[in-house]
């Protein structure tokens, strides 16, 4: 019964409403269904306008967001060549002078081995190198750099050394050989050797049986110093030598400007050498900035999320809009039976765009 005593008319021929889900105060035969899906359509249309505009706010936002990375990165790609570019002239300066200080050191050990190589037995670089090591004044001593100066020159001076001892040696000794029983080559070793340390066997062999004995046995010939053959050995010094010109010797003005560009260009290598570590970092600075910004303008141009709100706003536009406003198109009575459907599905792609929303915001929190 109602309040004036009528009969209530909540009856639901449809089957779709019941007493237990419709307040007992609405008469559901009385609601008008086209007001209700005017009503659905006009609401579910204001919902997808305003998240339409979020939409739109977030795809602006975000290419700005995107031209701000990529011109933040350019900058630091720029920041980040200049200072490699000088990173790396300072290094080559310091590599230079490295390079100039292990080709002294080296050239200055290959010289004291001069006396103490075979040059027809002569060592590898590997046992050259070992040597080294274990010499605490070559101990730091550039691999690279004596494998590159251990080379068939320097072996032909070593065979020039010691070629003109032997030689020097021989010279000496012809006038006192008996041609007719020639000493053999042990004997001149042992002979030799008591004066000459560094003298090797296999090169006094070598000299003594193709040049001296075929010398020796050509007759009335003297021995005068000018049959020694000559060599180009910078290492060896002859007592007998002329003494340099005065002119061969720097002025005191030279030797001052020589030592001012020493002094300049080491100055100059120290404080390259502190300097670089503050690039490198400068540069692993800049770097890491970059890889950063990379990251988020990857991030930034992923669309999952922008295409996640598309599909849920068509699917709510769908169901809030164009559903109850294509009911309107059928008859009174199939308008009443469908109404609860439309509603539920209204709801639920509201709940679709409502969970979607609160995971964007979460995800910006």
């Amino acid at each position: 019964m109602d309040v004036g005593g009528n009969e209530s008319i909540l009856s639901d021929p449809s089957g779709l409403f019941n007493e237990s889900i419709v307040p007992s105060f609405i008469n559901t035969t009385t609601i008008d269904p086209n007001w209700f899906y005017a009503a659905s359509a006009q609401s579910a249309a204001a919902i997808v306008g305003l998240m339409g505009a979020f939409i739109i706010t977030k795809m602006v936002d975000n290419k700005m967001h995107v031209r701000q990375l990529k011109s933040e990165i350019s900058d630091y790609k720029e920041k980040m060549n200049y200072v490699q570019s000088e990173l790396d002239k300072k290094q080559k300066y310091v590599d230079e002078i490295a390079y100039e200080e292990d080709c002294k050191l080296v050239e200055k050990y290959l010289e004291g081995m001069v006396a103490h190589i075979d040059p027809y037995n002569s060592f590898n670089v590997d046992e050259l190198y070992n040597k080294a090591r274990f010499d605490e004044n070559y101990s730091h001593i550039n691999r690279s750099v004596l494998e590159d100066k251990y080379n068939q020159d320097y072996l032909i001076k070593v065979a020039n050394y010691h070629e003109k001892l032997v030689d020097e040696f021989l010279g000496k000794k012809k006038k006192d050989i008996d041609l007719a029983k020639p000493p053999s080559t042990d004997e001149l070793y042992d002979e030799a050797s008591r004066d000459i340390p560094n003298i090797k066997k296999s090169v006094l062999e070598e000299r003594y049986n193709l040049k001296y004995l075929t010398e020796a046995k050509a007759p009335h010939q003297e021995i005068v110093e000018s049959t020694m053959p000559e060599t180009s050995n910078p290492w060896l010094t002859d007592d007998r030598s002329t003494i340099p010109s005065e002119d061969l010797y720097p002025h005191p003005s030279e030797d001052n400007y020589f030592s001012i560009i020493s002094t300049l260009k080491w100055d100059k290598y120290h404080k390259y050498v502190e300097e670089i570590p503050e690039k490198e970092a400068e540069c692993n600075y800049y770097l890491v900035l970059i890889e950063s910004k990379e990251r988020l303008l990857q991030a930034s141009n992923e669309v999952a999320n922008l295409r996640v709100n598309l599909i849920s706003l068509f699917i709510f536009s769908i169901l809030g809009v164009f559903v109850p406003l294509g009911m309107m198109l059928f008859d009174f009575e199939y308008m009443l039976k469908l109404r609860t459907i439309v509603y539920v599905g209204i709801f639920s792609g509201w709940l679709l765009v409502l969970v979607v929303l609160l995971d964007e915001i979460r995800k910006r929190v």
